[in-house]
């Protein structure tokens, strides 16, 4: 029986842990709206215009905290005639709050050679970090600084940045382990840095990687350079890693208006199944994939598709849609979240997991994070019915958390759990890794 797939990125971070057959939720970023009050000398307040009821409807969403609403009919409205700027940065606002980014930077964009400049720019400082386009933020709230150095807003948003921009150390250790008796470990040690331009980003890492199941245990070490370029058509990132006795490297770039990321390598694949045999086997595979996300008025949608060509000759078909409409009913900090997965291959193996007659699977389920500047706790629940192939009723959790416990270090942890089906019996995974992050001058 083949092992989940269970992991967090070497960095540490809240990235999702990815559960082949189990379904993966992955975290979202709650941004709660910021305080601010329009200046008196900037269009607003008690000096607010009159506007037509059609304009008055969006403010009222925007006072209200329907952002959704604000975001889709005030973004097209903004199309059709002229607006005040105090409604246009709320248009902005709500369409930055509700994931709709590139529509917010145009609006924002907009305001910049109005009264409502730095609030502007403060917001596109923000849209630019939670795009991970760091250096473009950096620029934004430096150039508020400038002109007022005690802006609260830009103070913490340049205090958040930093972590980002300084050099990092981080160790991540863990493992997990199956119904199948198949258990992994492993320790990874992980650094990156940033050039004076702060676009270039550079990681090294290596690690020791172990899995075993009752009749084998194989144990192999990683190491992997990688290099992003984010201030270059297409914002490529290579990817270079060897196990010691075959390199492997990846190239993704992004391309179209969401934007699109498409990636192309040959991937260490019996390293990221967790597999103790495929392992030992020194499985590969050439690997091509697309992924991207899309938010709109009714929510998000995100897709992603991979065509894996494997050594031993297989091929290995994977997808995955998932939404999260905007509607909130459990409240703001809790998100709904609908997919569809599904795993196709030529023909099965013990080397990895690779149901014979396919698998496609509906989840539903909820995350919700709750996050301060120094810390953030995700949870996550979800369940899954069959829709065809070896598919059947399955659940899935997870915990996370993060605390920066001083202003360099920060520690965290996270623990998943799934229940499903293979091969017509019932299986369970489990999963816990714990990092350390130092910040350096």
């Amino acid at each position: 029986m083949a092992t989940a797939l269970a992991q967090t990125s070497a960095a540490g971070s809240s990235q999702p842990i990815n559960v082949e057959g189990g379904g993966s939720l992955i975290p979202y970023q709650y941004v709660p709206s910021p305080r601010w009050t329009p200046p008196a000398s900037a269009p607003g307040g008690s000096d607010a215009p009159k506007r037509p009821a059609s304009q008055q409807k969006i403010f009222d969403a925007y006072q209200a905290g329907n952002y959704g609403l604000a975001a889709s009919e005030g973004y097209a409205l903004i199309q059709q005639t002229k607006v005040d700027d105090e409604l246009r940065f709320y248009v902005g606002n709500s369409l930055a709050w509700t994931g709709q980014l590139q529509q917010g930077i145009e609006v924002y964009k907009s305001l910049l050679t109005t009264a409502y400049r730095t609030q502007a720019q403060l917001g596109l400082g923000n849209v630019y970090r939670w795009q991970n386009i760091d250096h473009l933020a950096f620029a934004e709230y430096a150039d508020v600084l400038r002109s007022k150095p005690k802006d609260p807003d830009a103070i913490q948003g340049m205090r958040l940045l930093q972590r980002e921009l300084r050099p990092r150390t981080t160790i991540t250790a863990g493992g997990t382990r199956d119904s199948s008796d198949t258990e992994s470990r492993s320790v990874v040690l992980n650094h990156r840095w940033r050039d004076a331009s702060m676009a270039n980003v550079w990681e090294v890492e290596t690690g020791v990687f172990q899995t075993e199941n009752p009749a084998l245990l194989v144990r192999q070490g990683d190491a992997a350079v990688r290099y992003k370029a984010m201030d270059r058509s297409f914002r490529p990132q290579v990817e270079l890693s060897t196990n010691g006795k075959t390199v492997f490297g990846n190239l993704a770039v992004e391309v179209g208006g969401l934007p699109l990321v498409m990636d192309i390598g040959r991937v260490n694949w019996a390293r990221i199944s967790n597999n103790a045999n495929g392992l030992a086997n020194g499985i590969t595979a050439n690997r091509v994939g697309v992924r991207g996300t899309k938010a709109f008025s009714l929510g998000a949608v995100n897709a992603r598709f991979d065509v894996s060509k494997v050594s031993d000759g297989n091929t290995v078909t994977t997808s995955a849609i998932r939404y999260w409409p905007s509607m909130r009913p459990l409240g703001q900090h809790f998100k709904p979240v609908l997919s569809v997965e599904t795993r196709h291959v030529s023909f099965a193996t013990p080397n990895y997991w690779s149901p014979a007659t396919g698998y496609a699977a509906f989840n539903a389920g909820v995350l919700a994070e709750w996050s301060e500047p120094d810390w953030y706790f995700y949870t996550s629940l979800q369940r899954g019915w069959r829709i065809t192939g070896e598919a059947g009723q399955s659940w899935s959790g997870s915990i996370a958390a993060k605390r920066w416990v001083t202003q360099d270090i920060a520690l965290g942890a996270s623990f998943w759990a799934m229940g499903s089906r293979r091969d017509g019996v019932p299986y369970r995974a489990r999963s816990a890794y714990f990092t350390a992050e130092r910040l350096w001058d």
